[in-house]
């Protein structure tokens, strides 16, 4: 079966773009299934074969690290981006509603802080990414409030980069749902595929 990548590049971004964690990993099994394999996506990730099932294929409530879905990512040949919602309306970066008028308007912060959180995804330094998480966190006015509107409870929130090398990849999709903010993939140069 000839693999188009563009195709696949589609139909991941839509589910990306719901924030539903079952869905994306759901989608990334069916473009495992539809390129050259479980086995084959797993040994370029570097990761087994029954870790690439119990996240992708049977996912709880976690799902898979974060780390571990950039490295199937990049075996399919796609990089993790982050980006503003669209088609939905806007809240500023601290969780309020938007003023009215501009709710089909860019949110320049979440725009800001998609470009930040993009950025330390490529340095591929977990440092450059939970320091981009936590100003994101300072930014909110109520963190209970914020915290009790994703599936982390206020005292974790800090904890998402401290207690692993890599936080669950749901924890962050969950987060970035509530500041209007989402996932996509994007085509790696075709020399930087299946390099995990």
């Amino acid at each position: 079966m000839e693999f188009d990548s563009k195709k696949l590049e589609r139909s991941l971004n839509e589910a990306f773009a719901t924030n539903d964690l079952q869905l994306i990993c759901r989608a990334i099994d069916t473009a495992v299934l539809q390129s050259s394999g479980p086995t084959d996506i797993a040994w370029a990730a570097g990761i087994d074969r029954v870790t690439f099932y119990r996240n992708f294929r049977h996912v709880g409530s976690r799902g898979p690290r974060l780390a571990t879905m950039i490295k199937v990512l990049r075996a399919l040949g796609l990089q993790l981006v982050v980006e503003t919602q669209a088609g939905v309306s806007q809240r500023t970066l601290n969780g309020e509603p938007a003023k009215r008028g501009s709710a089909n308007k860019r949110n320049p912060k979440a725009a800001a802080m998609a470009r930040r959180f993009t950025s330390a995804l490529r340095t591929g330094e977990v440092y450059s990414l939970s320091k981009v998480y936590m100003e994101m966190l300072r930014a909110q006015e109520n963190i209970a409030e914020f915290a009790s509107k994703t599936v982390v409870v206020r005292e974790s929130l800090y904890r998402v980069f401290s207690r692993h090398p890599t936080p669950q990849f749901g924890t962050l999709v969950s987060v970035f749902d509530r500041i209007q903010l989402q996932f996509a993939v994007r085509s790696l140069p075709h020399k930087s595929r299946f390099q995990a």
